[in-house]
């Protein structure tokens, strides 16, 4: 009879000497789940879910099987805490209210068009709303399909020392950031719950949610599980290194269809977003003149300020929905935020202790104090004063005042809150970049049977001045100095190297060193090899990706800083001559009408042809109020269009995204205050004459 505490005496000593690290019975995987989705998500997805959820409680519905299915798959997918029927409770219940607010407002402005409108837009919610769990999962793929070689790598590397497809995925959900991270940690949350009788069952299952997206990781996967049947051990190691190149060369092949396909939606997007925008907005002010009674500025804001953003995004989107797996730009802000803390903005060389969005918001309320001066200067005077200042020179600048202050603001706050972590970055990326080339040499170290810890000392006293010798002279002086384990050399909390150099590719690849070296120095080197043939491959596909794109690139970002607001800038100067010429004529038409001053009998004449009224200048829309809704969608454009130009050339780099935001936002704002108060004051000029003109009884 067998002793089970003998037998669990051994079995923990046993575990403790091969330091396997955690039992899977351990781990507690929902709440690791838990916490990798609510720090993935954006509060505007967990915004919906609360919704969703609210809305099933409120509105009790049965949902079809066939509408259900249109929506389980995605909720599934996209790791979305919803129902079906919570889905469509609340496309129901925002259709329903929606529909009442503008029958009200229709009845209450004895408006037929508010009617019309809000019975499409409800029609276009109906259908819409209902898509949103799939636009999440499109997004989500989007930012995972980034990964998806790099997973494969790190699974092929830990199997080729330690052939456990359970260990492999844990390891990939242990070293992979988000949001990859949170769909290899589901599949071991499935099984721990029997969802799948194996490991290979689900990642194949998993493998198959790709189909469509990526093909070649299918074909990857099926090569990692095949490799588990493969007796031979060279065979099994030719089955593994397969499945990196096959990925490999997938990804290349759909980088580069993509940079070859991708000129006919950027002009498509200059063309909807950015040409015929300004086209109409040279068109707005002599439409506002000769149909100002049915023209009102509500309908301007609609589609300039509305419509259009929308249109540009959707565009935007879709694109960069199709910009396939392989990027190397790792999402490094959050990591260097754990590392130095949330960035506090730096004036003068001075760091203020407050957050960014703080600071922005009250730089905001401190340049709006002179708005509401004069907003209450202007509650004194009398109608006809007012109708004066509405469409004079002081009003008008004081709005281009706002609108820059607008942009400033919300790119200074982009600016600092990437600002003071944007050098550490760079130098991340320097490390990085030489990381490859060091680590192909530690790796032929290794293969020369060295132990880790000697390959490492070697390679050091071998290894010229730079920023990655840094990393590994910390890592010699904890061996030899400190007496430290390799593991604790780099891993160690309080005096590992990997603390000092926040690199998530970095930490990842010495955690397979690690892994490697319990095996033998041979797997070990292997292992940095694959790795840094991965990092130089990926590495040229990029810098060929960015040679194809870089003329649209180069033409998108003078779009950006200077097409549109230069032209937007003129159109604001048209807008106000146009309108000062015509009030000037009314005027001194209304002054030869019957009953007016200058009237005589013959003018009845052309009153009665209607002359008179073709200039409706008492309903265009004021210089000021045309301006910010001009001035607001230059700041739209230009935050739409670099948001999709970031994600063109640097994927799903957030610090990247932020920096190009607040140079782009900053400059464009700047440059249209500037050439629309240019061009106001020398179309002034130009009309002053015009204005002077009367006319006289002869």
């Amino acid at each position: 009879m067998v002793d089970a505490a003998l037998v669990e005496k051994y079995r923990t000593r046993i575990e403790g000497q091969l330091d396997l690290g955690e039992k899977f019975e351990d781990i507690p995987y929902s709440r690791e789940y838990d916490i990798f989705k609510a720090e993935q998500y954006p509060p505007i997805t967990q915004l919906y879910e609360k919704l969703c959820q609210k809305s099933a409680q409120i509105l009790k519905i049965t949902v079809t099987p066939k509408d259900a299915e249109k929506v389980a798959p995605a909720i599934r997918l996209a790791h979305l805490n919803v129902t079906p029927e919570g889905v469509y409770a609340l496309t129901y219940l925002v259709t329903f209210v929606l529909l009442a607010v503008f029958i009200v407002l229709g009845i209450i402005l004895f408006n037929l068009f508010i009617m019309l409108f809000g019975l499409l837009a409800c029609l276009a919610i109906l259908f819409l709303l209902p898509t949103v769990p799939k636009q999440i999962l499109t997004s989500w793929r989007a930012r995972a399909s980034d990964q998806l070689v790099l997973a494969v790598l790190y699974a092929v590397i830990y199997m080729q020392h330690t052939p456990n497809l359970e260990r492999a995925l844990k390891f990939v959900a242990e070293h992979m950031p988000p949001p990859i991270s949170l769909d290899f940690t589901k599949m071991l949350w499935d099984l721990e719950l029997k969802t799948y009788e194996n490991a290979q069952e689900a990642l194949v299952a998993y493998a198959e949610t790709w189909r469509g997206w990526d093909n070649s990781f299918i074909d990857s996967v099926n090569l990692i599980t095949s490799s588990l049947f493969e007796p031979d051990p060279q065979r099994k190691k030719e089955l593994l290194d397969q499945s990196v190149t096959v990925i490999l060369d997938g990804t290349q092949e759909n980088m580069l269809t993509f940079a070859h396909n991708l000129q006919g939606p950027m002009e498509a997007l200059h063309m909807l977003g950015i040409v015929l925008p300004v086209m109409g907005m040279v068109m707005l002010p002599m439409i506002g003149a000769f149909m100002g009674a049915s023209f009102k500025s509500w309908q301007i804001i609609l589609l300039y300020n509305i419509i259009l953003p929308l249109m540009v995004y959707g565009i935007g989107t879709s694109v960069l929905s199709t910009r396939p797996a392989g990027s190397d730009e790792s999402d490094i802000y959050k990591y260097i935020q754990q590392q130095y803390g949330a960035p506090k903005p730096i004036i003068f060389g001075r760091q203020i202790n407050i957050s960014p969005r703080v600071l922005a918001a009250l730089i905001f309320a401190a340049g709006m104090i002179p708005v509401f001066i004069y907003a209450a200067s202007l509650a004194s005077l009398t109608p006809d004063k007012l109708e004066t200042a509405i469409y004079g020179l002081p009003i008008l600048f004081l709005s281009i005042y706002v609108v820059m202050l607008v942009g400033l603001c919300v790119g200074l706050y982009y600016y600092w809150s990437v600002a003071p972590l944007m050098k550490v970055k760079h130098e991340v990326e320097d490390m990085e970049q030489e990381f490859a080339a060091t680590i192909f040499q530690l790796g032929e170290r290794l293969q020369e049977h060295k132990p880790p810890e000697q390959a490492i000392l070697d390679l050091e006293e071998s290894m010229p001045q730079s920023k990655i010798s840094n990393f590994f002279s910390v890592i010699v002086d904890n061996i030899t100095k400190l007496g430290a384990s390799l593991k604790d050399a780099i891993f160690n909390e309080r005096f590992g190297a990997i603390a000092l150099y926040p690199s998530g590719i970095i930490k990842s690849t010495m955690s397979l060193l690690v892994e490697g070296a319990k095996k033998s120095p041979e797997v070990a080197g292997r292992s940095l090899i694959t790795i840094s043939t991965y990092l130089k491959t990926v590495h040229s596909v990029t810098e060929r990706l960015k040679d194809l794109l870089a003329d649209t690139v180069s033409a998108m970002q003078s779009q950006v800083k200077i097409f549109v607001p230069v032209i937007s800038g003129i159109v604001v100067g048209l807008a106000t001559l146009t309108v000062g010429i015509l009030r000037n004529l009314s005027t001194q038409l209304q002054t030869i009408a019957p009953g007016g001053a200058g009237a005589d009998a013959s003018t009845a004449q052309v009153s009665q042809t209607g002359l008179l009224d073709i200039f409706q200048t008492k309903f265009a829309t004021p210089p000021y109020l045309f301006q910010i809704i001009v001035g607001m969608y230059v700041i739209q454009i230009t935050y739409l269009l670099t948001f999709l130009l970031s994600g063109i050339i640097n994927g799903h780099d957030e610090m990247e995204k932020r920096f190009m935001l607040a140079k782009n936002l900053i400059f464009a704002t700047l440059f249209y205050a500037l050439i629309s108060v240019v061009v106001v004051v020398l179309f002034n000029a130009l009309v002053a004459p015009v204005t002077r003109i009367t006319f006289t009884e002869q």
